[in-house]
């Protein structure tokens, strides 16, 4: 089951830990009010891949996972983002496709940076979190993703996950009442099993 915690990074913002069986990974602010996303895996560090899995099991956590996603996959889906500043013409990327968000990390030109994969594995009702290895020579073996909340690649996508991170801030830990959707699932996982 996974597990979240909340407290202070070092420079006073919020920090949101998941911890799953696979590890952990964090998200928070920066001074310049950047969003992070560090990645903590129990295996080797090495790896090309590192993979998070979020079920069911923590209601509340898949629920706001479940919201991200399909927010990101509704307004990308609505129309391709074009804005004109004068001699600026800004095309966003729009990182869904193949029925999963695509998401490279906002330091580098794209293709160079940490990469994090977001997908629904229907046959586990679960969603997994990909996070790949930067291809940049200056950030070689890190898997932390930054996303930009102003001149973002992805903008407006980029609210997103800056309202992900406040539902996880606003969710009281210490407090659980049961949902009925959550209360639904478990009975029926507990029938499955006798």
């Amino acid at each position: 089951m996974e597990q979240l915690k909340k407290d202070m990074n070092e420079k006073g913002h919020s920090l949101i830990t998941i911890r799953t069986n696979e590890g952990e990974f964090t998200l928070s602010f920066d001074n310049k009010y950047d969003l992070y996303i560090a990645v903590y895996p129990k295996k080797d560090i090495d790896a090309e891949d590192i993979n998070f899995t979020i079920t069911r099991e923590d209601y509340y956590l898949f629920s706001f996972v479940d919201k991200l996603f399909k927010n990101i996959k509704q307004s990308s889906t609505e129309n391709e983002i074009e804005e004109d500043y004068g001699e600026f013409y800004i095309k966003s990327i729009v990182p869904f496709e193949n029925n999963q968000i695509r998401w490279i990390s906002d330091d580098f030109e794209n293709e160079k940076g940490s990469e994090l994969i977001i997908s629904y594995v229907e046959k586990e009702d679960s969603y997994k979190f990909t996070f790949k290895k930067s291809r940049s020579n200056v950030l070689h073996n890190t898997y932390f993703v930054k996303i930009n909340t102003i001149g973002s690649y992805y903008h407006p996508y980029n609210d997103n996950f800056v309202e992900f991170y406040q539902d996880l801030l606003s969710y009281d830990y210490e407090y659980h009442q049961i949902h009925m959707d959550e209360y639904l699932y478990s009975q029926n996982k507990t029938r499955i099993r006798k």
